[in-house]
């Protein structure tokens, strides 16, 4: 049967999603472990994209095969016994042979966090990046409105990327407050962000880019006129450094 895992982990202590020859501590790599274990069999599984070192998901979608008697209703309960406490199954569920996680996928949302203030929580730089500087939210949903619909986006794609193009279509992208946490995280000044990003698929580090050059602009770094242009201009250079993974999570695969 074709089994198919939604997996949410803390990127924090792993080198990204894909298995790895040099290192043993990949998402992929752990999964794999734990479910050749289980079923004493080796399993390769295979994933809906590659998340970066440190980048977190909630939504990430694998898929595997196996030949068994074991429920596939039991597997998570199964393999989270085994995990490490940073990885756990919420789902499985037994789909057509033919489903590919990767190949399948329609739709694909990012989430990045990030905050500006004073917080008591200890442990909150694990998932969102600090800001130092104001930040102007209305800017940086005027931002977000010029990346939807369909265009070149090779200016915030990282060198490295073997995609057959760099022409993606956004569906959505937006950012707003969130307030849901404020008890947790602080008692003062303390302001967290949510930027959401959806499309068809994404290029090498292609949110991250988005993520800082929208952060750049809304804190007086750069002019908002320089975003179009570095868009436009189809040049990775200008788009500068990169916003760090920490804040970065897979929420979503739409098939």
């Amino acid at each position: 049967m074709n089994v198919k895992l939604i997996v949410s982990y803390d990127g924090t202590s792993y080198r990204g999603f894909q298995r790895q020859t040099r290192w043993s501590n990949t998402i992929q790599n752990v999964l794999e472990e734990c479910i050749t274990k289980i079923f004493e069999k080796k399993i390769n599984v295979c994933g809906s994209g590659r998340t970066d070192a440190g980048v977190h998901a909630i939504g990430q979608v694998v898929n595997f095969s196996i030949d068994t008697k074991i429920p596939v209703i039991k597997i998570p309960e199964l393999m989270n016994k085994r995990l490490p406490f940073d990885i756990r199954i919420v789902d499985a569920q037994q789909v057509r042979s033919a489903f590919n996680a990767r190949i399948d996928a329609k739709r694909r949302e990012y989430r990045y966090l990030f905050y500006k203030g004073n917080c008591e929580f200890p442990g909150i730089d694990r998932f969102c990046w600090k800001l130092d500087n104001l930040f102007d939210l209305k800017i940086a949903a005027e931002l977000c409105s010029n990346l939807m619909g369909t265009k070149d986006f090779n200016a915030f794609m990282s060198s490295g990327s073997s995609a057959a193009t760099t022409v993606k279509t956004i569906y959505n992208c937006s950012i707003q407050k969130v307030n849901e946490f404020n008890w947790i995280f602080s008692k003062g000044n303390f302001q967290l962000y949510e930027l959401t990003v959806e499309a068809n698929a994404f290029l090498y580090n292609m949110v991250r880019i988005i993520v800082a050059n929208i952060v750049r602009v809304a804190t007086g770094q750069e002019d908002k006129h320089n975003f179009l242009e570095i868009l436009e201009s189809k040049n990775r250079k200008l788009a500068g450094k990169m916003a760090p993974a920490n804040g970065l999570y897979l929420t979503k695969v739409t098939y």
